[in-house]
């Protein structure tokens, strides 16, 4: 018999050469059924519910100022559904969020306006002025339970972020905050590689985004808004976010880039 020790090498080099790039997490699903039913909705122009994350060839500055040449390509979504207070004075609590892409890092500003910044070292941080953003990586949407891929982060603000389960590594996050004269901007960028993102088109992940309010400085927020859930269980069922998803075609080729306000369908 041949000796087919080499034949065997050259398989094997076959075989693992051609493994994906990204990562993975033990129970990360790349397609889930609620992922591919949305999906393909979305690529037939029926669902306009999706938040589309266009890719950028140029790389945002984080600094809490808007590029306008970059951040012109994004959609924007308005964060309007009030959880906690009534939401009169757009004044006192107003926000929107934009989101972008490229091969390494998943981008997004924050855009608040608030009349009075709250930021307390005494008070629970989710009492202070702030955001929170909630990342499921595969759209899975467990209903009342995190997976590997799924992650709450909070931005307090003027504070480093913090992450609920660990799963994304916070070093890894570039931020800024900047107050404005109406507020405040946040802007940051995580590796897709902590998120579990594939980074190709049409991949879909869950998404929300959530603006305390903390007007007087006490134990109680005032107000909080979402973007996507009507729902106070929002931070322990990700089941009840919006969905994402990667897009890639540049401005002008037929997808529709335009600020558009993606809001839950009533």
């Amino acid at each position: 018999m041949k000796n087919l020790t080499p034949i065997i090498g050259v398989l094997l080099l076959v075989f693992f050469g051609c493994s994906k790039d990204y990562p993975t997490a033990p129970d990360v699903q790349n397609s889930s059924p609620k992922n591919d039913e949305q999906v393909s909705l979305a690529k037939e122009g029926h669902d306009d519910d999706l938040l589309r994350v266009f890719r950028t060839k140029r790389s945002p500055v984080i600094d809490g100022k808007k590029e306008e040449r970059v951040w012109s390509k994004a959609q924007k979504a308005k964060i309007k559904h009030y959880l906690q207070g009534d939401g009169r004075d757009k004044s006192d609590l107003s926000a929107s969020f934009e989101t972008l892409w490229d091969d390494t890092r998943f981008y997004c500003f924050v855009t608040v306006r608030d009349e009075n910044l709250v930021n307390i070292p005494e008070l629970d941080p989710w009492l202070n002025d702030g955001v929170e953003v909630y990342l499921d990586g595969d759209n899975s949407k467990n209903d009342g339970w995190y997976d590997g891929n799924d992650e709450q982060l909070r931005f307090e603000l003027w504070e480093p972020p913090t992450s609920w389960h660990g799963n994304v590594i916070t070093d890894n996050i570039i931020y800024a905050y900047k107050t404005t004269h109406s507020g405040y901007n946040l802007e940051f960028s995580i590796p897709l590689s902590d998120l579990y993102f594939v980074p190709e088109n049409w991949h879909a992940f869950g998404l929300e985004v959530i603006i305390n309010d903390n007007d007087d400085g006490d134990s109680e927020r005032d107000e909080t808004l979402a973007w996507w859930t009507t729902s106070l269980d929002w931070w322990q069922n990700p089941s009840l976010w919006g969905t994402a998803v990667l897009r890639g075609k540049p401005h002008g080729h037929g997808e529709d880039m335009a600020e558009t306000n993606i809001s839950k369908t009533e």
